[in-house]
C-alpha cells in the first residue's frame, strides 16, 4: 500500500497560507498609533495646561503668581505653569511579538480482505441393486461454491491552533530638544514683580564732580507693571525737585546722545522696545550756584503704571568744591582802577542771588570800606556815602556807576562794599595819579 502523505502537504499549505505581514505589521502599526495619540496627548496638554489665548488673538503662557516677601516687601513672582507641573512624554520603547502556530496532522489506512471456498459432490442418479427381498436405492448430487471479500478504509484528520502574544512597554521620554528649549526660556521668564507696578531705576546712587564737567552720570529708569511687563513706547516725566536746578542740569537719552531739553522744568520721554530709558546726567559748573547748598540733586521720575501715578527719586551727589550758599554776590568786573583826573571808570555790574535765584525788587546796602576823599559813585542811582547807601536790585542786578576821583583822591586802594542777606562781598579799586 502507498504511503498517504495527504495530511502533512494540508499543513504545510496551512502553514503558507498564514498572513504574517498582519499578524506582525498589525500589533507594529497599532503601537505607531498608540504612539502618535501618545504624542497628541502631550500636545493637547500644552495647550489646554500652559498656554491660553489674550483678548488680542496672541497665544501666551500660563502664568502662576505667588505673593512672598523680600527684603521687608511683599513682591510678586510670576512663573510659568508649563516650568512647575511635569509634562506628559510617553513613549513605546519596547514591542515584542510573539507567535506559534500548532498544527496537528493524522492519516491512518486500513484494509480488510475475507474469503470464503465450498466444495459438494452431488449425482444425480438413482440405481437399484437388489437380490430378492434385499434391495438398494443410491442417489448421488455434486455442487461447488467460492466467496471472496474485501473492504479498505482511509482517514485523514486535522487541527490547526494559532497564539499571538504582543508585549508592549512604555516608559516617560526624554525631553525633545525644541520642548527643552522652551522650557529653558520659559525658566527664565520666571520674574518677580511689584505688587501694584512701579517705576525703577539703577544705579541707586549717583555722583558728579564740578572739577570735571566731561564726566556724566548715567542712569537706567525702567518701568515695570504689576504683571511683570515692561511696556514700551511708554511716558516717563523727569523733574529735577526745583526749577532752578534745571538750569545747571543736561540729559541726554543713551545710547546716541539725544538732548533732553527741559520745558517748564520737565522732560518728557517714553519707553524703549524693552520698557526702560537710558540717561545721561551732567554737570555745567558755571551754573553751579542753581544747586542745593547741601549737593544733593534729586532727579524724579514719573509714570502712570496700573492705573496709578508711581515715583521714584534718584539722588546724585555733587562733589569738587564747596557749593555757594543760599545767597551769592558777584561783581563783574572784578575789580576796578581809576585815575585822579575826574576820568569815571566803566560801569559795574553786580549780581545778587538768593537760594539760587535772582533777588528782586529788595536792596542791597553799597558802601566805600573807608573814607575816601575826592572819590564818588553812584549805586543804582543813588551816590555813595561814608555810611552807605540802599541800591535797588532788579531782575539780579544793580549797577555802580560814575566812579571816579578827583585831583584832591590820593594815590591808594579801598573797597566797595556790598551787603545782602546777611552775605558781603568786596571789590577792590585802585586810585592812581
Amino acid at each position: 500500500m502507498a504511503l498517504d502523505t495527504s495530511a502533512a502537504q494540508s499543513a504545510q499549505s496551512l502553514l503558507n497560507g498564514i498572513d504574517y505581514a498582519a499578524l506582525i505589521g498589525g500589533p507594529l502599526e497599532a503601537a505607531i498609533k498608540a504612539q502618535a495619540m501618545a504624542a497628541l496627548s502631550t500636545w493637547e496638554f500644552i495647550q489646554n495646561v500652559g498656554l491660553q489665548k489674550a483678548p488680542d488673538g496672541r497665544v501666551e503662557a500660563v502664568n502662576v503668581t505667588f505673593t512672598y516677601q523680600k527684603d521687608g516687601k511683599l513682591v510678586r513672582l510670576i512663573v510659568p505653569i508649563l516650568t512647575i507641573v511635569p509634562i506628559p512624554l510617553i513613549v513605546i520603547d519596547d514591542v515584542s511579538i510573539a507567535f506559534k502556530a500548532n498544527i496537528n496532522a493524522s492519516a491512518s489506512q486500513t484494509q480488510e480482505d475475507s474469503s470464503s471456498e465450498n466444495v459438494a459432490a452431488e449425482a444425480s442418479a438413482e440405481a437399484k441393486i437388489g437380490w430378492g427381498p434385499f434391495s438398494l436405492t443410491a442417489k448421488f448430487q455434486a455442487s461447488y461454491s467460492s466467496k471472496k471479500d474485501s473492504k479498505a478504509t482511509q482517514d485523514s484528520r486535522y487541527s490547526v491552533e494559532y497564539t499571538q502574544d504582543v508585549s508592549v512597554h512604555a516608559t516617560q521620554a526624554g525631553m525633545p530638544a525644541g520642548l527643552a528649549t522652551v522650557l529653558n526660556i520659559l525658566s527664565n521668564a520666571a520674574t518677580d514683580a511689584p505688587i501694584s507696578g512701579a517705576v525703577t531705576y539703577s544705579p541707586q546712587v549717583g555722583s558728579l564732580n564740578l572739577t570735571d564737567p566731561s564726566k556724566t552720570q548715567p542712569v537706567t529708569v525702567v518701568v515695570v507693571q504689576s504683571n511683570a511687563i515692561k511696556p514700551a513706547d511708554h511716558p516717563i516725566t523727569i523733574t529735577a525737585g526745583k526749577a532752578g536746578y534745571t538750569d545747571a542740569l543736561s540729559l541726554k537719552r543713551l545710547p546716541l546722545g539725544e538732548d533732553l531739553g527741559w520745558t517748564d522744568g520737565k522732560i518728557t520721554v517714553n519707553t524703549d522696545s524693552n520698557g526702560q530709558v537710558g540717561i545721561a546726567v551732567s554737570l555745567d559748573p558755571s551754573k553751579a550756584g542753581e544747586l542745593p547748598p547741601d549737593g544733593i540733586i534729586a532727579l524724579n521720575f514719573e509714570s502712570q503704571v496700573d492705573k496709578e501715578l508711581r515715583t521714584a527719586q534718584f539722588r546724585i551727589k555733587v562733589t569738587g568744591q564747596p557749593l555757594p550758599g543760599p545767597t551769592s554776590i558777584d561783581f563783574s568786573p572784578s575789580e576796578a582802577s581809576i585815575k585822579n583826573d575826574g576820568t569815571a571808570a566803566a560801569a559795574i555790574s553786580v549780581k545778587v542771588d538768593e537760594n539760587g535765584k535772582p533777588v528782586t525788587g529788595k536792596t542791597a546796602k553799597v558802601a566805600f570800606s573807608k573814607a575816601v576823599q575826592g572819590v564818588s559813585a553812584m549805586a543804582a542811582g543813588t551816590a555813595i556815602t561814608p555810611e552807605g547807601v540802599d541800591a535797588a536790585i532788579t531782575d539780579g542786578k544793580f549797577e555802580i556807576a560814575s566812579l571816579k576821583a578827583d585831583s584832591s583822591a590820593q594815590a591808594g586802594t579801598f573797597n566797595i562794599v556790598v551787603s545782602y542777606g546777611g552775605v558781603t562781598k568786596s571789590m577792590p579799586v585802585t586810585v592812581t595819579a
